[in-house]
């Protein structure tokens, strides 16, 4: 059409411009053009682009439906960009025609350098062409279009064709309107009951859907079908992949078919969210797949049986050989947590074997290891055994044990292939030398407690057969008072060794349950040794001994630590001395201080020395541990229990001191003792000792009556007697249900305190003590309540503060000790 135009008028060029828009900017862009040399091209963008700016008045007068005729460029002077336009083109002669498209300018048709003499009607035609063109372009693309599209559905129909070759039914979906329509249907199929010849209208999607689910789907199989498949979940899940499938079963249908594949593919659109919902049969696929499973959970199932076997042998073992006995050859086997297989280390057995002996063997094993591992006598070892074994000391300072285990036998019954397993047991080893310790030492206690209770049994007949003797020789001599004295003076001394001898039996029972308390009072160092040189002195002297007491450097003579304690160190270290010192021998006590690097504290020196017996090198290795003596009692007149120097040694350990000994047989001993102990200054001593408690025979200033629950008249009596020397009336409870019935009827405030026995018929000294705390009275809360038992032990003083009690005292007990405790709890 641009060719007879040009050719028509004569014009060296036709073309046409196309209106566009970019960045808001309105321009005309070449779309087509002729020259002169019959040459069309077609191109966006091709040659030029010309703006609306470059031609405003052109533009102006195109949008109104006018034709623009220039014959001379002179002639546009006046529209300078026009004129600028055509002078840059060099063009002279221009007819420009609009071309309309729905009411709107859409761009032009124009010749350049035309015949002058054109007539007027071809410029009109030239008009008509510019308003029917753009008719004609609409039409050519929409033909295009359409061969596009009818191209486009043929490849869509033969995709369909290969998706759906293996479908019993398809329906193309829009998920956006929840519209259907079917693409295949299989007959056979369950769809066809369904929708009962509805195969050619447009069905609704979600609703054909849900009663295919009610009618055909097995539950079971597909719980979560609708979810799936829903059309807005559909559209989340489809939007990041290009398909979703899942496997269900249903009813069967005609064609013996009940499992399925449910599958949704979108499809490509800019419009709309269609997909392809297909349906297949895939019961032959999901007979394979159960077949193919059911071999696989058999050969796992029988894999984690060897598994289990092996892994359970390995976790004793953590090394396994096999050992061809035929060829001496062999594999290494390893395990772990989860899979157990051949290393892949394997040659000959003979060889490795010897080099593990000779390399990871303790030295003094080797021989021994060397001849069990011996290949060439095993067959004849392992003939009427099924395992062999020997342990060994290695290289790494574990034990371990190795064992030959015969895997199978040849038909003649000789080992043919063997298991040579390898395990540590230093475990073992460290539990057998344990118990066999732990026999031993058992065995030892055995006989030192058996020892130490028929010593026991000696010491305490003794003093027992005296003191039962003497108050016969009393009862014989009532008339003799001098003699009676003297009986009454022995019975004391008996007494007190029969005393002494069970409060070492409780201190020991005491410091082993805990109960052994180190208390701090002001002590004069002065008064202490003098004390005891005059208790040792007389006993010195008996044995026509030489008794030395030597006090000298004291910086500070009041100190603060456990009078009682310290007096149990010094009179056994004392009293050993002077019974394994033979007559005529030297006792000494020196006691000094040294300077200390507390500025509060100093330190106390005590050094104890005799020439007596001495002691043996084999003795001092055990001379602290319980129920150990030197010598023994029962076929020597030294008394003890043997468990002096364990009570030092404890007590001076809980004091944070240190004991140190020498000895030699026949030469004597010396003991040294050193306590850091708080001191007092002199201006602070006359304050401080005012506190010490001192009691002389006089009435109690504050205890008025006691209310004491005895059973034991005879003990009742001793306590009374006493108790009233001081001024203290007793009131006697003989059981505890009594105590508990006389607190609570009489006046408050007729009792200042309660001691209670633990063991009482009735009621005991437990029950009485909740039973009296439980009553309404104010008093039944304040009131102390003291226990009075022959239990010592730890439990049985908290059972005692469980139930209420103040405080607890074993007896025997001093009575000055009873009346301090009162007083003490009374304040």
């Amino acid at each position: 059409m641009l060719q007879l135009l040009g050719k028509c008028s004569g014009a060296d060029r036709v073309y046409i411009f196309d209106k566009k828009e970019k960045n808001r900017k309105e321009y005309f862009c070449l779309q087509y053009e002729w020259k002169n040399e019959d040459d069309i091209l077609e191109k966006e963008q091709l040659f030029s682009e010309i703006t609306v700016e470059d031609i405003p008045h052109w533009t102006d007068e195109l949008k109104k439906g006018l034709t623009i005729q220039v014959t001379d460029c002179e002639e546009l002077s006046p529209m300078e960009q026009e004129y600028n336009l055509m002078k840059k083109h060099h063009t002279y002669s221009r007819v420009l025609a609009p071309i309309f498209s729905r009411d709107h300018l859409s761009g032009f048709i124009g010749m350049d350098h035309f015949y002058k003499g054109i007539s007027e009607l071809f410029i009109h035609q030239l008009a008509f062409v510019g308003a029917h063109l753009n008719t004609a372009r609409e039409n050519l693309r929409m033909f295009t279009l359409l061969g596009k599209n009818l191209e486009s559905m043929e490849k869509e129909r033969q995709i369909l064709n290969v998706l759906c070759e293996d479908c019993t039914s398809v329906y193309k979906v829009n998920l956006l309107d929840d519209t259907a329509e079917v693409v295949k249907l299989e007959q056979g199929a369950n769809a066809p009951k369904i929708l009962k010849n509805r195969e050619k209208i447009i069905l609704c999607y979600s609703k054909e859907l849900k009663y295919y689910y009610d009618h055909f789907v097995i539950k079971e199989s597909a719980p979560d079908f609708l979810e799936t498949f829903d059309c807005q979940n559909l559209i989340g899940e489809l939007k990041t992949r290009d398909k979703i499938s899942r496997r269900y079963q249903s009813r069967e249908n005609a064609n013996r078919h009940q499992y399925f594949e449910i599958r949704a593919t979108r499809l490509p659109s800019s419009t709309d969210f269609p997909v392809l919902i297909a349906f297949r049969h895939v019961d032959e696929i999901i007979k394979e797949e159960r077949n193919h499973q059911r071999e696989l959970e058999d050969s796992l199932a029988e894999v984690k049986m060897n598994n289990e076997i092996i892994s359970a042998i390995s976790k004793i073992y953590y090394m396994i050989y096999r050992i061809d006995l035929q060829d001496f050859y062999y594999e290494e086997i390893t395990g772990g947590s989860e899979n157990h297989r051949f290393t892949g280390m394997k040659g000959t057995a003979a060889a490795h074997i010897t080099s593990d002996s000779s390399e990871k063997v303790a030295s003094k094993y080797r021989a021994m290891v060397k001849q069990f591992y011996d290949l060439s006598t095993l067959k004849k070892r392992l003939e009427k055994e099924e395992s062999i074994a020997v342990d060994y000391l290695a290289t790494d300072n574990n034990w371990h044990l190795a064992r030959f285990i015969v895997q199978s036998r040849a038909e003649d019954g000789t080992a043919r292939q063997v298991l040579l397993v390898i395990r540590v047991i230093s475990e073992e080893k460290r539990r057998e030398k344990y118990l066999i310790d732990a026999v031993e030492e058992a065995n030892r206690a055995n006989e030192a407690k058996s020892e130490f209770l028929s010593r026991m049994s000696h010491d305490i007949r003794t003093p027992m057969n005296a003191i039962m003797g003497f108050t016969r020789v009393a009862r014989n001599h009532l008339h003799e008072p001098d003699k009676i004295l003297d009986c009454l003076d022995k019975i004391n001394l008996s007494g007190s060794n029969l005393q002494q001898l069970i409060n070492d039996v409780l201190d020991i029972s005491r410091i082993e349950s805990g109960e052994f308390r180190i208390d701090s009072e002001p002590v004069k160092l002065s008064e202490l040794c003098k004390l005891y040189e005059q208790n040792i002195r007389g006993t010195a002297e008996d044995k026509n001994q030489k008794f030395i007491c030597n006090r000298h450097d004291i910086i500070y003579d009041t100190v603060l630590f456990d009078r009682l304690r310290i007096g149990q160190i010094y009179m056994n270290l004392l009293s050993n001395a002077v019974k394994y010192t033979p007559e005529g021998g030297t006792v000494e006590l020196e006691v000094y201080e040294e300077p200390f690097p507390d500025k509060d504290k100093i330190r106390l020196v005590s050094i104890v020395r005799d020439n007596g017996i001495g002691m043996s090198e084999k003795f001092m290795k055990e001379m602290y541990s319980q129920f150990s003596r030197a010598i023994d009692t029962r076929v020597n007149k030294v008394q003890g229990s043997g468990l002096g120097l364990a009570i030092v040694k404890k007590i001076v350990d809980q004091m944070n001191g240190t004991i140190e000994a020498t000895s030699r047989l026949h030469e004597g001993t010396t003991f040294r003792v050193t306590l850091d102990v708080p001191f007092i200054r002199e201006q602070e001593v006359s304050e401080t000792t005012a506190e010490i408690p001192f009691f002389k025979l006089r009435p109690s200033r504050i205890i008025k009556t006691l209310l004491i629950a005895e059973d034991n008249d005879l003990n009742y009596e001793i306590l009374e007697e006493q108790l009233e020397m001081y001024g203290i009336h007793c009131v006697r409870a003989v059981n505890g249900k009594e105590c508990v019935q006389l607190f609570e009827i009489d006046p408050s405030g007729t009792y200042d305190a309660i001691l209670m026995d633990m063991q009482m018929p009735v009621m005991n000294g437990l029950d009485a003590t909740r039973a009296i705390r439980r009553l309404p009275s104010p008093e039944s809360k304040q009131i102390p309540i003291i226990a009075l038992t022959a239990n010592a032990y730890l439990e049985d003083v908290q059972k005692c503060k469980e139930a209420g009690m103040n405080d607890h005292m074993s007896k025997p007990v001093q009575i000055e000790q009873i009346i301090r405790t009162v007083e003490r709890w009374m304040k």
